[in-house]
């Protein structure tokens, strides 16, 4: 089986959607890709060690979420906050960030 790398846009697509999709949905959004190379690339990722309920409020305020964004699961966690809100959290395919 030949092996084809994942674009900037699959693994962006795999940071907004994975947890909130079932696999058949991500195979919809990821043309030509399968389940086991979905399930695969999630666990390369780290989505699959991400608890769906794993969101808690900061101790100090009911209003904030403290996010390690050095992580993978800090990254998922910030965009799934968004999606609680109702919000739309993007990651756009290779953007870079720059520390101040």
């Amino acid at each position: 089986m030949r092996r084809c790398n994942w674009t900037p846009k699959e693994v962006s697509i795999m940071l907004q959607h994975y947890l909130d999709k079932t696999v058949n949905e991500m195979m919809t959004l990821l043309p030509g890709r399968n389940k086991d190379q979905i399930y695969s690339k999630a666990k390369r990722m780290g989505l699959t060690s991400v608890r769906k309920d794993f969101l808690e409020p900061a101790s100090n305020d009911k209003n904030m979420v403290e996010v390690d964004l050095s992580s993978t699961e800090g990254v998922v966690k910030l965009i799934r906050y968004f999606n609680a809100m109702g919000l739309r959290f993007v990651v756009e395919p290779g953007a870079q960030i720059q520390s101040i």
